[in-house]
């Protein structure tokens, strides 16, 4: 397993760098939208909820325009029976965008030399400077079981630097401190900091690996009140097992709360006497086979995705082994699709 971050300032700064440079290749070519104000709702697409969409005028209807928007009392005074005529809006041109991220203990796993916490800060990152370029208003969160920094209401194109170092620093703290089990929380708690906050793009970047009730609550405020993406971050390691001989091997990994485990790994799935057999012989170990691994993460992240849904909120899967793809397909997605 890739090492946890150092807390030194030299080795935080070359990870920074790293970052830095990653989120720059993600965003050469992107197709950036007009700081202008737009006109219609096909022009810079939005499902944005609450106020601030001032009326500009009227325009024919066209497939794909929001039917909620029809002007009736002009469609039936119109001279033509087939013409259709809806109202057209000026979108505010200047937008709040927060990132929420997880950058608790779970977050630490990583193999091909990326932690999901080192992705997830690209993600976060690249949400930011999407913001700067977009010209809206960016704010951040970092969080485990709670806020560890919050800047709130910030416009400012040095803001990716300092918001890089609080990932990242923030994330070697809350990984070296034991002091508490993940039990989630910290989604509820780092939402209470821009709930209120309106016209917002919301992006919260996390494993999901520990979920409870009040997350659960908050994600659907958001993806009730605000446009809502969540980037679920992965990691191969959570997927899969290495594949082993007959009758198995040990795998040795840590867990989500930095706990050393041993499981023993068969090729096949056994039958529950046999499995139950095998832990014997190997001093109660967890038996457990590639296929079982792999079918339980499923699972897993099926659930995440159909809950997420479910509030709202757009899913975004994005996974170590390739961070650099996955991070210009969010940034993809923040430029077109959520602006």
């Amino acid at each position: 397993m890739t090492q946890a971050y150092s807390p030194d300032r030299k080795a935080t700064l070359a990870i920074v760098r790293e970052i830095r440079g990653l989120i720059d290749q993600t965003l050469i070519g992107i197709s950036w939208p007009s700081d202008e104000l737009q006109t219609s709702y096909s022009e810079r697409s939005s499902r944005r909820h609450g106020p601030g969409e001032e009326e500009r005028g009227m325009k024919q209807y066209e497939v794909g325009d929001d039917i909620n928007n029809i002007h009736l009392a002009a469609t039936l005074a119109s001279t033509d029976p087939d013409e259709i005529l809806i109202r057209t809006f000026f979108h505010a041109r200047v937008l709040r965008f927060n990132v929420l991220l997880d950058v608790g203990a779970s977050m630490h796993f990583g193999t091909h030399n990326t932690l999901k916490t080192r992705l997830g800060a690209a993600c976060a990152g690249a949400g930011l400077q999407s913001a700067i370029q977009a010209q809206d208003i960016p704010s951040y969160i970092t969080f485990a079981n709670r806020p560890l920094t919050s800047r709130i209401e910030q416009n400012s194109s040095d803001l990716l630097f300092e918001s890089l170092m609080h990932f990242v620093g923030d994330g070697s703290r809350a990984y070296a401190s034991n002091a508490e089990k993940p039990v989630g929380g910290g989604i509820a708690k780092s939402y209470e900091a821009v709930r209120d906050l309106d016209r917002s793009v919301n992006m919260v970047v996390s494993d999901f690996a520990f979920v409870n009730a009040s997350d659960w609550e908050a994600l659907r405020l958001m993806g009730a009140q605000h446009d809502t993406i969540a980037v679920f971050v992965q990691d191969p390691r959570e997927r899969e097992l290495p594949e082993v001989p007959w009758p198995g091997a040990t795998y040795e990994f840590e867990d989500a709360q930095g706990t050393a485990k041993s499981i023993w790994v068969t090729p096949a799935r056994l039958p529950g006497w046999l499995s139950a057999l095998m832990g014997k012989l190997t001093f109660g170990k967890t038996v457990t086979s590639r296929q079982e691994y792999s079918e339980n993460f499923k699972r897993h992240e099926e659930a995440v995705i159909a809950r997420l849904k479910k509030c709202g909120i757009t899913p975004v899967i994005v996974s170590t082994e390739k961070a650099k793809d996955d991070v210009r397909k969010l940034v993809r997605q923040l430029a077109r699709e959520t602006r």
